[in-house]
């Protein structure tokens, strides 16, 4: 646990790990402060009157509420024939300014509320189209929080600054050299990924949850159980889920999206141990994709930009109308379950792949299961050597030195030969009885 503890000091603290934890949450907090504004202006802007009659019809859409707008939609389109009608008898002087007025009061109390029935009318046309799935409610909030697709600058650049630092500062100061002579180096690798795990999927947690607390305190979140087709942006998804259920989902995906990339930097890092070439190879992963690629290409990647995006994996398919042939054209095709499990899974694996490769990286070979039989022997070679310097030899039959560990040493079953001719040395494996030429360099590399 000393050495856990000493990893997150180091990362923690030393290299700034918490300053940009804290940076990165203020900055994001300031940020959506400062740059949101409302999808639907005109349902802020007329809040009262729109909440008027959402009260009348929330939900999904019945004939009886079809039949309240039809008819309420009639009377305030005779309520402006009539408005007109009576200023022209006005200005013809057909009316007197007393019967002016009092009619004008009149219509004004039918048209008080039409601006806020216009914004209700237009969600109706919009619910009209597939009643089945959408329904009326305040959709402001949902749509800030669910329908952006954008990149969250602010937390990217917060990981890679976050990340980087982890394995580039120690191979700076040479500082990977000393690790990998300790017995516990593997663990110094391992403490690092799980320390960068934690810290990578607690910060995009909070960023998700200051987003949702800012547009509920703002807007509100109403209705979380309605059908995710409720908002334009999901228009024409064919997934079965509620909006408080797309919003979980694109969440996890984001941390996912996090993870991923804080993964990617680590490989990045030990592959070319510096600083400039993981912020570089990083930032240009996930950066070029998002500027140079279309939304239907960049789902369809196995890299961490389409998960840090999240929410278009659950829109559906996106046409526009060529404005003259008037031939329509998929800008986005939707992305399927399977097409969404498979991504996920190759990615998964891709992450697993890379983090073997980190510990292995990091691992001292000598205490490897592979290294085993390098460390007899060098141990065997070692054991010779110091053999020779204290002269501890004996004649064998044949006319050779044998040295074997019946001085109370533990050769590991093999015997050192020296033929007395020529003075070179073999070893002898006592129980198969092969041999093999001995090297005394003391420069040997096994």
């Amino acid at each position: 646990m000393s050495g856990f503890m000493y990893e997150v000091k180091k990362i923690m603290l030393w290299q700034r790990g918490l300053f940009y934890i804290a940076l990165v949450l203020l900055l994001g907090t300031v940020w959506l402060a400062l740059s949101d504004n409302p999808v639907d202006i005109a349902m802020e802007q007329y809040k009262n009157e729109y909440d008027w009659y959402l009260e009348k019809v929330n939900g999904y859409c019945t004939e009886e509420s079809s039949l309240y707008l039809e008819q309420e939609a009639e009377r305030i389109a005779k309520a402006k024939e009539r408005q007109n009608s009576l200023l022209e008898n006005y200005y013809d002087g057909k009316i007197r300014e007393s019967e002016y007025k009092k009619e004008s009061r009149e219509i004004e109390k039918v048209l008080e509320r039409q601006n806020g029935f216009e914004v209700i009318y237009q969600q109706y046309l919009y619910i009209c189209e597939n009643a089945g799935n959408r329904c009326f409610l305040q959709t402001n909030g949902w749509m800030g929080l669910l329908g952006k697709g954008t990149l969250n600058f602010i937390l990217f650049l917060g990981i890679l600054l976050i990340v980087t630092p982890v394995f580039c500062s120690e191979y700076s100061c040479q500082m990977d050299t000393l690790i990998l002579t300790a017995r516990e180096g593997r663990k110094s690798a391992l403490y690092k990924l799980l320390i960068i795990t934690t810290a990578v999927l607690f910060l995009s947690l909070c960023i998700s949850l200051i987003e949702y607390g800012f547009y509920r305190f703002k807007y509100g979140l109403p209705d979380g159980d309605y059908p995710i087709q409720s908002i334009r942006y999901f228009a024409g998804s064919s997934k079965g889920m509620s909006l408080l259920e797309g919003y979980v989902s694109i969440v996890l995906l984001r941390m996912f999206g996090g993870l991923f990339l804080a993964i990617l930097l680590m490989f990045i890092s030990v592959l070319a141990k510096k600083y400039a070439v993981t912020l570089l190879t990083g930032a240009v992963s996930v950066i070029i994709p998002y500027i140079g690629l279309s939304k239907t290409g960049i789902y369809r990647l196995p890299l961490p930009l389409p998960f840090l995006l999240g929410t278009d994996f659950f829109a559906g398919d996106i046409v526009i109308s060529d404005a003259l042939t008037g031939d329509e054209k998929i800008i986005f095709a939707e992305v399927g379950t399977v097409t969404l499990l498979t991504l996920l899974f190759v990615s998964v694996l891709l992450c697993t792949l890379a983090v073997v490769w980190i510990l292995r990286r990091n691992s001292n070979r000598w205490l490897m299961k592979s290294g085993q039989k390098k460390r007899g022997a060098a141990f065997v070679v070692m054991f010779s050597l110091a053999l020779a310097v204290t002269g501890c030899s004996g004649r064998g039959k044949t006319g050779s030195v044998v040295y074997n560990s019946s001085a109370g040493y533990d050769c590991m079953g093999y015997e050192i030969i020296q033929d007395a001719g020529n003075f070179d040395y073999s070893l002898k494996n006592t129980s198969t009885g092969e041999t093999y030429p001995l090297a005394r360099s003391p420069m040997l590399v096994f």
